[in-house]
């Protein structure tokens, strides 16, 4: 149950019993509760802010050079600047279709630059991200909508030559919004990020983001990994739990780029723990350019 938007906001908890997971909603005042605090500033989208206003024109992302080979469009770049524009034309897609904070997105897609700016835009809303592998199919994705209360499921309509997004979206209940990524929309899929985001329903977006402080302890990832029985199973992760595995990394090096081998979606635990740490939220803090 979600509260009403002025008056106060559902701080989403996450815990695992057994193979369900298990939301824990605390009411929150936002007429009494700070919109800022310490703890708001290390989060994936406060750091994300906080690289647009010091790298600014710097190249934030590089997609693999052999894109074309394997996925819809053409090797790019973006700057800081470019991409903070391109998250927050998706997050007010995301928002005017209904994504709210501590909504559940599974994303299962490729290692391109849509891809960063998916995560980027699930987090600046607060809803939380639920990456699975590519390679997960009808299967696997049923048992992840079993575990876990979905709210969006969001692919692609190319990837190797076939659509993801029409092969796996039958996995999913009729109340699952479906986003698809690409140059066709897939029957029954809303297609994104296309179009530059819509002045009134950017401000609406900006205004909820605004309201709705995200804190180190909101939960930021579901990981998945295959159970004993070959069934996903889930662990949620939060801010800090990603930052912790950062420690390491804390001083950047100008012109620094970090290569990211591994698929976008490794964060199951516990083996591929340090994958989006160095990955993603290192990045992140080093405001250096990320090379997929």
């Amino acid at each position: 149950m979600r509260c009403g938007p002025l008056k106060a906001h559902a701080l989403h908890r996450w815990i695992a019993r057994g193979s369900q997971l298990v939301s824990i909603n605390a009411q929150i005042d936002v007429e009494s509760s700070p919109t800022k605090s310490w703890d708001s500033r290390r989060t994936a989208s406060a750091l994300f802010d906080s690289a647009v206003k010091k790298a600014k024109q710097n190249i934030a992302v590089t997609d693999p050079a052999d894109r074309p080979s394997f996925s819809f469009g053409e090797a790019h770049a973006l700057s800081y600047t470019e991409l903070d524009t391109a998250v927050w034309s998706l997050t007010s897609e995301l928002f005017s279709a209904g994504i709210r904070r501590g909504d559940i997105i599974t994303v299962q897609m490729p290692n391109i630059i849509e891809t960063i700016t998916v995560f980027l835009a699930v987090q600046r809303l607060g809803a939380v991200l639920s990456p699975v592998p590519m390679l997960y199919g009808f299967k696997e994705l049923e048992a992840v909508a079993k575990s876990v209360p979905v709210k969006a499921y969001i692919s692609t309509d190319s990837y190797r030559g076939r659509s993801t997004v029409s092969k796996n979206q039958a996995a999913f209940g009729s109340d699952v919004t479906i986003f698809a990524f690409g140059e066709k929309r897939p029957e029954a899929a809303q297609l994104i990020g296309h179009m530059a985001a819509d002045i009134e329903a950017l401000a609406a977006c900006e205004a909820y983001v605004e309201l709705y402080a995200q804190t180190t302890e909101d939960a930021a990832s579901l990981c998945w990994s295959r159970g004993a029985d070959g069934v996903p199973t889930v662990t949620p992760r939060s801010h800090s739990d990603w930052l912790n595995g950062t420690a390491g990394s804390e001083k950047p090096v100008e012109d620094d780029t970090a290569l990211g081998p591994f698929p976008s979606e490794n964060m199951a635990p516990p083996e591929n723990i340090a994958v989006i740490g160095p990955y993603f939220y290192s990045w992140l803090k080093k405001k250096n350019r990320l090379v997929l």
